[in-house]
């Protein structure tokens, strides 16, 4: 009795394993002919939308080649730039800026006694830009990146204040207060921005650069417009060099900050564009990401 009951027991529990096997069979064959069935239904806007995508990117570096076949190389310079947070003053940082041909190289200052360092080496002629760390213990690493959209990013963002400007949505008046930065005679200058007000102090006084080419090199370095001591901002600054810009925010989600530019010189330090001892890699581009995108999802 008891070898019946374990031979019935046995087979009930094999009849029901062979059942629960045929039904995940079935129901993996069933999510497939489901998926190969939405695969088909929706194919045609999928290459649509991948049509698009790759018109985008075609136009993207299209424009971009336009921009960067009219890149003229920088004049040598550098300076330093500090910025101050009043509200925050744990975030006060020191940059240092050096133009050279087509390469603008900037520097975050270290802590003291610290052997950590991020330099930053932007080709505006190539497009790419490599960020070179030394970490605590001095091991030193880089991430070369193509940046062509950000480049065409901050490019929209000059392109359109200097619109806002042409039309009068953003004004810059001209006030008769006066001070001295760092030895320079300032004027002040009141730039009304719909999200912020920004009272530029700017220099008419003889600087040790060339006063075209620092503003040429900072607007290159900021938002990569060539053609800056051209445009209608700069022709309201009357031929006058920022050195001193405070920023007050009209939007909770921006900060009070005063950027004041120093240490100016004709002169560009050869360790800035360095980057030897660095383990180099190489970041794919847009382009890359999404041809892998389509390669894996094929």
């Amino acid at each position: 009795m008891k070898l019946r009951f374990l031979f019935l027991f046995s087979l009930s529990l094999l009849i029901q394993s062979q059942t629960w096997s045929q039904r995940g069979v079935i129901r993996r064959q069933v999510e497939k002919d489901v998926e190969r069935k939405m695969e088909d239904k929706y194919s045609d806007d999928r290459q649509k939308g991948e049509k698009a995508v790759d018109e985008r990117l075609d136009r993207m570096d299209e424009l971009d080649a336009e921009f960067r076949a009219g890149v003229k190389p920088f004049p040598t310079v550098s300076y330093k730039m500090t910025v101050e947070y009043p509200e925050k003053p744990k975030n006060n940082t020191t940059m240092y800026f050096a133009f050279k041909q087509f390469d603008c190289a900037m520097r975050m200052e270290a802590k003291p006694d610290s052997k950590e360092e991020t330099r930053i080496i932007t080709n505006f002629k190539s497009g790419k830009a490599v960020t070179l760390t030394t970490d605590r213990k001095g091991r030193k690493t880089g991430m070369e990146m193509d940046m062509k959209l950000m480049t065409s990013m901050a490019r929209g963002v000059a392109n359109k204040e200097n619109e806002m400007i042409e039309e009068g949505k953003v004004e810059i008046k001209v006030t008769d207060e006066y001070k001295t930065i760092n030895g320079y005679k300032c004027r002040k200058y009141i730039y009304e921005h719909p999200q912020y007000t920004a009272f530029m102090w700017v220099t008419n006084d003889r600087l040790p650069v060339n006063a075209r080419d620092f503003s040429f090199a900072m607007a290159n370095a900021l938002n990569g417009s060539k053609g800056a001591p051209s445009t209608a901002y700069y022709q309201k600054l009357q031929g006058g060099v920022c050195i001193q810009t405070h920023i007050i925010p009209k939007q909770s989600r921006m900060e009070e900050s005063i950027m004041t530019y120093t240490d100016f010189s004709n002169t560009a330090p050869e360790a800035m564009f360095s980057t030897a001892g660095y383990e180099i890699q190489q970041m794919p581009s847009m382009r890359d990401m999404w041809n892998n995108y389509k390669e894996e999802s094929r």
